[in-house]
């Protein structure tokens, strides 16, 4: 397919965003780049005007290991052969090396053993540097990693993109995630609610507490 109408295909599923929005209000910091293009070395900053954290310290870098570790990721291309065996569902997450945020939620979200464990069991978890010249093959074409990153809508960082088991677009969650609200959000995609009900009516129906500001 070609990459320019696989772009415009996934303009059209926007729906889902809108409900995944909700958890923005109450618990996601968004980022916006500063300079967008797929090709281009950007520069970003928090739509909040809120500065990114400092680096973390060794502690926290540990922390960050340790989650890296207890999560078995893959690359892109590898995953998605993965996802096909195993008929799996494949989350990504896209980072960039200098992104606060991107290290506090391995510090704090996939640190959580409940995130590990349902994510390890439910998905195929890759991760993706969106400034990376890296390439793999997507549905029979190869991209560099930050072509993938801008075609999956990705404008900000950290950014969560579901996949189906073939590789097909469901969703990208942009932003920065507590531990409870991303277990949410992975229920809702990975238990397959998102065919059949909006977020909204899912959280409702399954009594989780709206996130506070």
């Amino acid at each position: 397919m070609d990459f320019q109408r696989w772009m415009r295909d996934m303009r059209t599923r926007t729906a889902l965003v809108w409900f995944l929005t909700s958890i923005v209000v109450g618990g996601m910091l968004v980022f916006t780049l500063a300079a967008v293009g797929a090709e281009s070395g950007s520069a970003a900053a928090p739509a909040s005007g809120k500065s990114a954290p400092a680096k973390t310290g060794s502690g926290k870098g540990a922390a960050a290991d340790t989650a890296k570790k207890a999560i078995a990721w893959r690359e892109i291309g590898p995953g998605l052969g993965e996802a096909k065996k195993q008929n799996k569902r494949v989350l990504v997450d896209v980072y960039t090396d200098w992104c606060g945020w991107c290290k506090r939620m391995d510090r704090d979200t996939y640190a959580k053993t409940e995130v590990q464990k349902y994510l390890n069991e439910t998905f195929i978890p890759v991760k993706l540097n969106a400034e990376s010249s890296k390439r793999a093959t997507y549905k029979g074409t190869e991209y560099s990693y930050r072509q993938l990153a801008s075609g999956f809508r990705v404008n900000g960082y950290p950014a969560t993109v579901f996949l189906e088991a073939d590789g097909s677009h469901i969703t990208t969650a942009p932003g920065y995630m507590g531990a409870a609200d991303f277990l949410s959000v992975l229920r809702y995609i990975g238990d397959g609610h998102y065919k059949d009900k909006d977020f909204q009516q899912y959280r409702a129906e399954s009594g989780a507490a709206t996130p506070k500001p």
